[in-house]
C-alpha cells in the first residue's frame, strides 16, 4: 500500500514501516498478544488480539485508530476476507460480517453490529 507494510508482532504491536527503507512511521499498541497477521482492505488495516479486540486503523503513514471492537474471546487467527464477506474467527465462534457493513459504520459495536451468520465451534 504506497510503499508502506503493516506487520503484528506477538508482543501486542502493529508496526507500520517503508518498504523501501524499514523506516517506522508509527507502531500502535494493543496491550495484548497478536498470533495473526495484519489484514489490508479498502484503505484500512485489519488484526485481532488475544484479549478479543478487533482493531481497525487507517493504512496511512499517520497512526490512526478507526475502530476497537470487543468480540468478546480471544483472537487468535488473521482476519480474511471471501467476496465481500470479512470473516473473524473467536476462541469459540466464527463471524462473517459484510463489507458493506463495515465501509457503512467504521465504529460499530458488537451490540450494534449485524452479522450475517455466527458460527459456535
Amino acid at each position: 500500500m504506497n510503499d508502506m507494510i503493516f506487520i503484528a508482532d506477538f508482543a501486542g504491536f502493529i508496526h507500520c514501516l517503508d518498504a523501501k527503507t524499514g523506516k517506522v512511521y508509527w507502531v500502535h499498541d494493543t496491550q495484548s498478544s497478536i498470533w495473526g497477521s495484519t489484514l489490508f482492505i479498502d484503505g484500512k488495516i485489519y488484526i485481532g488480539n488475544e484479549d478479543g479486540y478487533l482493531y481497525i486503523l487507517k493504512a496511512d503513514k499517520q497512526n490512526e485508530l478507526i475502530a476497537e471492537i470487543d468480540m468478546g474471546e480471544a483472537i487468535y487467527s488473521s482476519p480474511i476476507v471471501a467476496k465481500v464477506v470479512l470473516f473473524i474467527t473467536t476462541q469459540t465462534h466464527l463471524y462473517a460480517i459484510s463489507k458493506l457493513e463495515i465501509i457503512a459504520s467504521s465504529l460499530f459495536s458488537v451490540e450494534r453490529r449485524q452479522n450475517l451468520w455466527e458460527f459456535e465451534l
